[in-house]
């Protein structure tokens, strides 16, 4: 066994996963003593246009509950949306607060029952990741499959003003309760299909490929790279049934970084979406191959470890590795992913930029690469993006 048997690790979110679920939202609440108001976090746009705002406030009120909507959650969701619904809660003194919407909601929630409930402005956690404070229960109920956010102990915020995303972390970001349900999906367009699923994606090889990784979190990552490598592209076709399964290969990947975190491809994406407003999981899929092609002869026996469970055969490693790069490459062009830097506007002389910003804005996430990456290597990664992937 090549990697000692050695875990420590606790989970305090109760998960649901079942088709339909959100109808049954007032009985599940019934399990639990969250309180009698909630502030109720989504985006400006898809919880109203889909009936859904109302499904839930119906649901609430069944329980008796008084809901007090936030729907102002943009995109990669700035300290300054968080602080307003921060407020907002501390004017309302809700009990508890429910997210319904994508990663991006879920991680405004998180902040928003973070400094709601410490009664501290958010920038004082930033970059935090043991953050173990009381917390009012958080209710997770995504709508997209990808960041896995809902199992998640991490939230990512944006500082609009420096243009980098910050993270906080640690047992107080975890929601209380998950209830997953596909059919939340059924709607969900192409592209926020493959945006949010490359994330997933993202998620599940990052955990992999990490100093960090252990025999758990390599149990988790591998399923979750296996059921996204077969049903992604038909979920991107509009199929139901695989959009469930992405819904819980996501999951799957968010567990895992739990445990590992995320590395390089994290890094190098936060750049494209916080200077070239490149949605979140697209930036990352980005450097996928580039930095995953980077690392492999550093690592060709984990790389076939990979490629096996997948279901590749050969007798030399080597070949292994191409054939799950050469998986993951085709994966992006049957997305129609931009197959390198220049399709989205990057100039090749910033890239030396790119990595100074990098280098200094995200070695938290650099530190936790397989292999160690300096400004020289970081910058052979983007070149290799820059030319685009095989």
């Amino acid at each position: 066994m090549s990697k000692e048997i050695q875990l420590n690790f606790s989970y305090p979110t109760s998960v649901v996963f079942k088709r339909g679920a959100i109808k049954e939202l007032s009985e599940y609440l019934k399990q639990y003593d969250f309180g009698k108001s909630c502030l109720l976090v989504s985006g400006s746009n898809f919880a109203r246009r889909t009936g859904y705002l109302d499904l839930l406030k119906n649901e609430l009120k069944k329980i008796n509950c008084e809901t007090y909507v936030y729907d102002r959650i943009e995109p990669n969701p700035s300290v300054e949306t968080v602080e307003a619904g921060a407020m907002l809660a501390r004017k309302t003194n809700v009990s508890f607060v429910l997210a319904f919407g994508g990663g991006s909601v879920i991680d405004a929630a998180k902040a928003i029952s973070l400094a709601y409930s410490s009664g501290v402005r958010i920038q004082n956690f930033l970059g935090v990741m043991n953050v173990n404070v009381n917390t009012v229960p958080l209710v997770a109920l995504p709508t997209t499959a990808g960041t896995g956010s809902e199992v998640s102990k991490y939230s990512v915020l944006t500082d609009l003003k420096q243009k980098r995303k910050l993270a906080i972390g640690g047992p107080a970001l975890f929601p209380k309760l998950s209830i997953l349900d596909p059919d939340t999906l059924y709607t969900l367009p192409p592209n926020l299909v493959a945006s949010t699923g490359l994330d997933a994606l993202s998620h599940a090889l990052e955990s992999f490929f990490s100093k960090n990784s252990t025999v758990f979190s390599d149990m988790l990552s591998k399923e979750s790279i296996r059921i996204i490598l077969n049903n992604l592209p038909r979920a991107f076709s509009g199929d139901l049934e695989a959009k469930a399964w992405m819904m819980y290969a996501s999951m799957l990947a968010g567990l895992s970084i739990n445990i590992t975190s995320t590395n390089v491809v994290h890094a190098l994406g936060y750049y494209l979406t916080t200077h070239y407003g490149i949605p979140h999981g697209l930036a990352n899929a980005t450097f996928l191959v580039s930095s995953l092609e980077y690392e492999a002869p550093f690592m060709t026996d984990r790389f076939a470890e990979l490629s096996e469970a997948l279901g590749h055969s050969s007798p030399d490693n080597v070949v292994k590795s191409r054939l799950l790069l050469k998986d993951i490459s085709l994966l992006l062009d049957a997305l129609r992913i931009p197959r390198n830097l220049r399709e989205i506007g990057v100039k090749e002389d910033e890239i030396n930029t790119m990595v100074e910003d990098v280098t200094q804005n995200y070695s938290r996430n650099l530190s936790n690469s397989p292999i160690e990456l300096n400004k020289e290597k970081l910058i052979e990664i983007c070149k290799n993006a820059y030319v685009g992937r095989f």
